[in-house]
């Protein structure tokens, strides 16, 4: 998923929003938040929300005119759609910033403002992306910004009906093969487990046979610690 906003005739632009393989979001490839807060951050604790980007194409945030609208995966078979889905503005004098398929967030404009909340969200992002566009702060931070507003208000409020049928079953497609993934991963460590048990029980059994372990020599040696490695 991408998402792009535009602000006085300028576009910014967001590439690779989305979850990885362990469930934990990712905004332009990288996750928006510290090493050491995996636990601790909400994107990553309550991360379900994010699966929504893989049947998600683009978010467009239009801060001059204070809207939001979203573009769903289409299929490759239609040309049309597909030529509208790429054909995102680079000239930033370019009126068409919202494609013509793409789905308002809320179909009532008034949310934005009669709702408080999404005041407030319109808000963050108009000043977000001036500060952006003044370099007043990094990449990192900006990103960090756009996944918490993403997070909050905009994921939750993307809505799929039957007309988005595509985009599921695609993305229903991409989790089953990161389940089945994740399942092969998992099956290989067991059996390097159970390969490493049968070494070891095997090089046990032969220490036995081949071993005087009863003799005088040994008993002398097995004290506890000896015996607590060698029977586990």
């Amino acid at each position: 998923m991408k998402i792009l906003f535009k602000l006085k005739g300028k576009i910014e632009t967001i590439e690779n929003v989305s979850v990885d393989d362990k469930c934990f979001p990712l905004v332009a490839g990288i996750h928006p938040y510290a090493a050491s807060a995996v636990q601790t951050s909400p994107l990553a604790r309550e991360s379900a929300l994010w699966y929504k980007t893989l049947a998600v194409d683009s978010v467009y945030i239009d801060c001059n005119a204070r809207v939001i609208y979203w573009l769903p995966v289409i299929a490759d078979i239609d040309p049309e759609l597909v030529a509208l889905r790429r054909s995102f503005p680079s000239d930033t004098n370019n009126e068409d910033f919202i494609p013509t398929h793409a789905k308002p967030l809320f179909e009532d404009c008034g949310h934005y403002e009669f709702d408080a909340s999404l005041k407030e969200m319109m808000g963050k992002c108009c000043l977000l992306v001036k500060k952006y566009m003044k370099r007043t702060i990094s990449t990192e931070e900006f990103n960090k910004n756009v996944a918490n507003i993403l997070h909050v208000y905009i994921l939750k409020a993307i809505i799929f009906s039957n007309e988005n049928m595509f985009c599921l079953i695609r993305a229903k497609a991409l989790i089953d093969e990161r389940l089945r993934k994740a399942e092969e991963d998992i099956l290989g460590v067991a059996d390097g487990i159970e390969k490493l048990e049968k070494c070891q029980n095997t090089l046990m059994a032969s220490l036995l046979h081949k071993e005087n372990m009863d003799s005088e020599l040994y008993l002398r040696t097995c004290d506890r610690s000896f015996l607590n490695i060698f029977l586990k």
